[in-house]
């Protein structure tokens, strides 16, 4: 627990608060992009991470990192971070919530990388109870950067529904097994019942070329009557010493075959136009 002056005093005194500035057609409004599948393991904050660093060499625009996964998010681990605060202590101080505020509670990378950080073991898992204050922090993440990228996890999909509400674009992930096709199949098909627009969906599937994979890509188009957009492969050795040494794919092999899997997904998202990957 954080006493609450300690903690103003500390994110306060921390950041440098300027003017806000606007371009001529007004104030910024940055995208919002989750990354979200039904199943761990499916490398849905490999993908979050490293795609967000090829947002912002595609863009050049800021961003950030936002981390609500369940269970103590690994996107600080990822990038090898001690964040200042989490998510849960935004969120605990709600009535504080604007730019000023939240750029005291983002660890950054040397990458240029921003990230607010989820919640402690010690601490509440984000839900949707907190609906009105992730609603804020959102809002105020609009108009600090250009891109924000929310590592949602995948384990509480009533927590996905309330934050899919809320985002521009979602990539679900899942793999070529039947467990985690048929929890793609079953979480899109919800979706679609709650009225949720799935042209924002864009599918991505990993490691698909992996052993023992399943050709069953076109099931999952059968059955939800949606494209898979994207597939990476699989390099186990490079995201297993990327993730041990705290790297993005980049800095431990750069211009790999994976690594510009990600960034042709990045070149997309900068250039809606750009056909994807067949």
């Amino acid at each position: 627990h954080i006493p609450r002056s300690a903690f103003v005093r500390y994110v306060f005194k921390s950041t440098r608060r300027e003017p806000s500035k606007e371009s001529s057609e007004g104030p910024l409004r940055g995208k919002i992009l989750a990354v979200f599948g039904p199943k761990g393991g499916a490398g849905i904050t490999l993908l979050s991470v490293n795609l967000a660093a090829s947002l912002l060499r595609c863009s050049g625009q800021r961003t950030i990192v936002c981390d609500l996964s369940s269970g103590c998010g690994d996107v600080t681990s990822y990038l090898n971070l001690r964040p200042p605060y989490t998510v849960r202590d935004v969120l605990n101080h709600s009535d504080l919530i604007d730019n000023s505020f939240l750029e005291g509670t983002l660890a950054r990378h040397a990458s240029g990388l921003e990230v607010l950080a989820a919640s402690r073991e010690d601490q509440e898992a984000v839900s949707p109870s907190d609906f009105a204050g992730l609603q804020n922090v959102f809002s105020c993440f609009r108009t600090m950067a250009g891109q924000v990228i929310v590592d949602l996890g995948g384990r509480d999909f009533s927590l996905i529904q309330t934050i899919l509400s809320q985002v521009d674009a979602a990539i679900m992930v899942g793999t070529l097994d039947v467990l985690s096709m048929r929890g793609m199949v079953a979480t899109f098909n919800k979706l679609k019942k709650a009225h949720y627009p799935t042209d924002n969906i864009i599918v991505v599937i990993n490691r698909f070329n992996a052993k023992n994979q399943l050709d069953i890509v076109r099931d999952f188009e059968k059955h939800t009557g949606h494209t898979v957009a994207f597939r990476l492969p699989n390099l186990y050795a490079l995201c297993i010493q990327a993730m041990n040494e705290g790297k993005l794919v980049e800095e431990v092999h750069g211009g790999s075959v994976l690594g510009k899997g990600i960034e042709e997904i990045a070149e997309s998202l900068c250039d809606p136009g750009r056909p994807g990957q067949p």
